[in-house]
């Protein structure tokens, strides 16, 4: 446990911290310590590039630990990843070079909420998400198969 002098004041200390926990197989804490960073990052103003990195990261540990949090934990944490990757494809724009990552990372966390959704029988909510992947252009087989999965 930390205490107030340990706490990460930047960024790139709290991705450290993430990566640390990676290695510890605690996904759930990387999350947390990556969404502080994309939080810092956009604050910040950092530029495009650097901000769409911080939300593949968010998102590729967010979706996977996910998979192993209990159910209403695991629907707020992908709530939170999609807010803040929305807020970073409106701050680095929705073409240019990090728009496909954006939009894979925003398909796959739509997808897995819808499958969470589904799991637990609210089929109409996880069905609004899969139309919402799709308006974004995500291809609608690629969204069915995710939530399949």
């Amino acid at each position: 446990v930390m205490d107030q002098t340990q706490w990460p004041v930047d960024a790139t200390s709290h991705e450290q911290n993430a990566e640390a926990f990676l290695h510890q197989g605690r996904m759930d804490a990387a999350a947390s310590c990556y969404e502080q960073a994309l939080r810092m990052r956009l604050e910040c103003g950092d530029a495009p590039a650097q901000l769409v990195e911080g939300a593949e990261a968010l998102a590729r540990v967010s979706n996977h630990a996910c998979k192993d949090a209990v159910p209403k934990a695991a629907e707020r944490q992908l709530h939170r990843t999609l807010g803040l990757l929305h807020d970073v494809r409106d701050v680095a724009g929705a073409s240019g070079a990090g728009a496909s990552t954006l939009l894979s990372c925003i398909n796959l966390t739509f997808a897995n909420l819808a499958a969470l959704l589904m799991r637990s029988g609210r089929h109409s909510m996880a069905l609004k998400y899969l139309k919402e992947a799709e308006a974004l252009g995500a291809p609608p087989a690629e969204a069915a198969a995710t939530q399949l999965s």
